[in-house]
């Protein structure tokens, strides 16, 4: 039994009826709701909806910037490869492994 019993009484294209009409009902709140948000953001100098640019996204690949003696690569981000890791425990330093691109300093 359900909190609302007349809802068990409604036909299935009834119930699917109610249920766009109640999704129209949210999303005219939801939208009016945000035109208030955005307002008060102006007044105030805030940013709270996150419209600002996003960051890089995901499945992005990243240049690569660091090249093992194997051919192994790494973007510089994230934990250190162990195959860097193995390098530096030998005494090697990161930076040998850093590839140098014409232009950059």
């Amino acid at each position: 039994m359900t909190k609302y019993p007349q809802l068990e009484r409604m036909s299935p294209e009834q119930l699917l009826a109610l249920s766009n009409a109640v999704q129209r009902v949210l999303r005219a709140k939801q939208d009016e709701m945000r035109k208030q948000l955005s307002q008060i953001e102006h007044v105030l100098g805030w940013e709270l909806l996150g419209s600002r640019k996003r960051g890089v996204r995901k499945g992005t690949r990243l240049r690569v910037k660091y090249r093992g003696p194997n051919g192994e690569e790494w973007s510089g981000r994230g934990l250190r490869p162990i195959w860097l890791r193995d390098q530096i425990k030998r005494g090697r330093r990161e930076e040998q492994f850093l590839i140098v691109r014409p232009g950059s300093y």
